[in-house]
Parts: C-alpha cells; structure tokens; sequence
C-alpha cells in the first residue's frame, strides 16, 4: 500500500498539480532527513543483521516519504536518460549498493534510508521501463506481465535471502 501511495502522490504532485521539480526533490530530500533523524532517535534498538528495523508509525511515514522522492527522481531519471538506460543504470547501481552494503553499512540508519530510497529509485525506472510499450521506449510487456515478472523476482530474492540466511546458520 505505502509503493502504491508513494507512486500516486508523486505522479500527483509531479505531474498533475506540476509543482516545481527543484523545489519538490528539496521539500522532500529535506523532510525524508528530518524524519530519519527522529525515527534514529526514537528507535529502541539498532538494526539488527537481517535489517528489520522497528516498524512505528514514524517508520511508514518515512517509507512514504522516501517512496515518493525515489519515485520523483526515478520519473525525473527516465525522462532525462531513457527508459532502457535508466533502467540498466540504476538496477546495476542498486545490485552494487546491495552486495557492498548488505551486511555492513545499511545497518546505519541514514544509509539505511538511502538504501530504501535508492531501491525505490530504481524500482521506478525498471518498472516503468518493464510496463511501457515498445514504441514509447519500454519492454513492451503489459502491466500484468510486469507485475508477474516482479512477483517471480521477488520471491526469488526472498529464497536466495533465505538460502543465505540458512547457510550463515549453519556455520
């Protein structure tokens, strides 16, 4: 619900209502740091090693809120470099960020939001780039096949998260 809240408020805000893009990334960026900062404070304990932080409702205001600026940016990212090459970019760049920051640094909680927001960035592009048809610079694949293809993803993501979990387990 909070992806789907993000995308529809920002699409909103960005497009229809055409609230300046400077000032919109700005106000965001601005208020996704001030609510990092409190939900830092408030938390009752550090991110632990699988990044399950405690979800309050602090936390789901940030993940609105980060989901909207990643969603900005990601529109913003697409329009500027292309769906495709935004698409293999950021996906490139956020499979980087995971396998340097997975273990270590995303425990920290400002890296920790960027992460989230960098995934959102990202998932924006792909998605985008997923669902657009061939002639508007996409993959050509439906809104549903995008979201099966995303579905299958995920789940193979949470094996593998899984299997590696396990296999840290049994060391």
């Amino acid at each position: 619900m909070i992806r789907t809240a993000a995308t529809q408020i920002a699409d909103t805000v960005n497009g229809d209502l055409g609230v300046d893009l400077i000032f919109l990334i700005g106000g965001l960026a601005f208020v996704l740091v001030v609510l990092t900062l409190q939900w830092q404070s408030k938390r009752t304990k550090p991110l632990d090693l699988v990044l399950v932080p405690d979800t309050t409702q602090m936390y789901w205001l940030t993940m609105l809120i980060a989901g909207v600026l990643g969603t900005v940016i990601g529109d913003e990212l697409w329009h500027i470099m292309g769906l495709a090459s935004s698409s293999l970019v950021l996906s490139i760049s956020m499979g980087i960020l995971v396998f340097l920051g997975h273990k270590s640094f995303l425990k920290l909680t400002a890296l920790y939001w960027f992460g989230v927001l960098f995934a959102r960035i990202a998932g924006t592009a792909v998605g985008d780039w997923l669902a657009k048809t061939i002639a508007r610079g996409g993959a050509g694949l439906t809104l549903e096949g995008a979201t099966l293809l995303s579905g299958l993803v995920f789940i193979g993501v949470c094996y593998f998260w899984k299997w590696q979990q396990r296999d840290q387990d049994n060391r």
